[in-house]
This record gives structure tokens, C-alpha cells and sequence, in this order.
């Protein structure tokens, strides 16, 4: 696992309906490409809005980012989400998941107390995060691959998936094993707790 990480503050979870910065989309730009630089699949960007999802594909990650941060504040009545693992077509289930460059859990926190327990948990952990991204209603937390791993057949898919249910088992995450998972996109608002973004 790569010991890259990327700081908070490059992150900085300020609500896009203001004015969009150099800072925004740099941030944003960063995290999806340690995320995806070396993938050659699509990345998948799902929104919400009352109900009605559209997806978006890209191959492009400077597109993607710069369709993201100039977007983003169209979205402020919107769940804005993006596959974890890279598609093979334009499409969001998971036999079209041919690519992995991370392993990941979601970590649901209900409140302060609950916040710092699952934070020192991780910083006990043997293995160091690569990403921890603020989700509003606690973190998502992301462990690189050394190299973007190809997946061959059905068996290869369950290994990942059994990595990342044990990941999440042993830190309390929720259950999001499936490969064709969509996690927030950083600094977007969490429309189930807008007051928590």
C-alpha cells in the first residue's frame, strides 16, 4: 500500500454554491488523481436530486474536474457521488468493474464522541490510510494500491470485496462492499444532513 496522503486542508469542505476557487478545483483535482492516474477505465459521477439520478462518465480526469468544480454549484439541492472503482463501459453495476486502485471503507460517526473513537481506532491501525475525506456524517477512508489491480474473473472480485468488508469489519464501517460503490464527492453537501456538509 502506498503511504501517499492528502491533507484535509487540501480538501477543505467549503460549500461550492459560493464562488468556486483555484484552491476548490485544485483540491478536487488532486484527490481524484491519486485516486485515478494510472486507471483506463471511466470514472462514474452519480447525482440525486428528489429522486431522479443521471450518471456521468469520464475518461479525462482534467474534464472531470473541471465539469465538477465549474458544476458544482448548480448542484446545491443535489447528492453528488462517484464510483470508487473505474468502469470498463459507461455504465454503474458491478460486472462492468475491471479495475481497482484502492481498497476503502465507509465510517458512519453520529456524533463528536463517536468522531474521535473511530479516528484514534484508525490512527492505531497497522495499516495508515492513504486518504481520509471528511463525508459529513463521518469519513470515508481510502488505502491505495501500490499499482491499479486488474481484475481477470468473478473470484479476483470477491478477493477485493473480502478486503474491503474485512477493512470495514474491523474499524465499524458500514456495509459497502460492492465494487460498483458510489462515495461522496469531497466537499459537496450532504443533503441528508445539509447542515453537515
Amino acid at each position: 500500500m502506498k503511504k501517499q496522503t492528502l491533507k484535509d486542508s487540501s480538501l477543505k469542505r467549503e460549500r461550492f454554491q459560493t464562488k468556486k476557487s483555484t484552491k476548490e478545483q485544485a483540491g478536487l483535482g488532486t484527490f481524484f488523481e491519486i485516486l485515478f492516474k494510472s486507471v483506463q477505465g471511466y470514472i462514474e459521477i452519480r447525482t440525486i436530486r428528489k429522486g431522479q439520478v443521471k450518471q456521468y462518465f469520464y475518461s479525462d480526469l482534467k474534464k472531470l474536474t473541471q465539469d465538477l468544480t465549474s458544476d458544482l454549484p448548480k448542484f446545491k439541492d443535489t447528492n453528488v457521488f462517484f464510483g470508487v472503482c473505474p468502469r470498463n463501459q459507461k455504465q454503474g453495476k458491478e460486472k462492468n468493474i475491471k479495475e481497482v486502485s484502492c481498497v476503502w471503507i465507509d465510517l458512519d460517526c453520529h456524533n463528536d464522541r463517536e468522531r474521535i473513537e473511530k479516528l484514534r481506532s484508525l490512527k492505531r491501525f497497522n495499516l495508515r490510510p492513504s486518504i481520509i475525506v471528511n463525508s459529513g456524517r463521518g469519513f470515508h477512508i481510502y488505502w491505495l494500491l501500490d499499482k491499479v489491480f486488474i481484475i481477470r474473473d468473478q473470484e479476483e472480485k470477491e478477493i477485493i470485496k473480502g478486503y474491503v468488508k474485512g477493512l470495514s469489519k474491523v474499524l465499524g464501517g458500514d456495509s459497502t462492499f460492492d465494487l460498483a460503490r458510489v462515495l461522496r464527492v469531497p466537499g459537496t453537501i450532504n443533503l441528508k444532513e445539509p447542515e453537515n456538509p
